[in-house]
């Protein structure tokens, strides 16, 4: 019973902020096309097995890691793997940035395995610090009524 309750209210958290449940999966469901082709020009006798001998910066496409890194394999996979470093950096410095504009703490997005990894230092003796929220603060409009404990 408190399952399909929390159901309607999420729904109607959706209603009120004009969102759709199903919102995420679109830009899944726009790059889906372009990947099947990739797929079937690399796996297939149809895009041929020349596609896979090109190559691009002195490497061949159908090159793998397990091959070796001799010759310009290394140095174009250490670039490509400094560039996704980079993405990557850039992306969660932006995200922090975005959160600490809107008055999110650090961390808050996290999702639930945020404290899923190791603990480091000592647990404390009086268990954690809760922080203190403002007098009638609520995570969502209705969450008093379906979901507090």
């Amino acid at each position: 019973m408190r399952g399909a309750r929390l159901r309607t209210e999420l729904f109607a958290l959706y209603r009120s902020a004009g969102a759709s449940p199903v919102a995420g999966c679109l830009p899944a469901l726009l790059q889906a096309p372009f990947f099947l082709v990739m797929y079937r020009l690399f796996s297939t006798d149809e895009g041929g097995t020349a596609l896979l001998a090109e190559r691009l910066a002195g490497v061949p496409l159908g090159w793998h890691l397990a091959d070796g890194l001799t010759g310009a394999a290394g140095p174009l996979f250490g670039a490509l793997l400094a560039a996704l470093l980079a993405l990557a950096w850039w992306s969660s410095r932006r995200a922090r940035r975005a959160a600490a504009a809107v008055g999110m703490p650090a961390g808050a997005n996290a999702g639930p395995a945020a404290g899923a990894g190791p603990k480091v230092g000592p647990a404390p003796a009086a268990g954690p610090a809760r922080r203190r929220r403002r007098p009638g603060w609520r995570p969502w409009p209705g969450w008093s009524r379906c979901c507090r404990t």
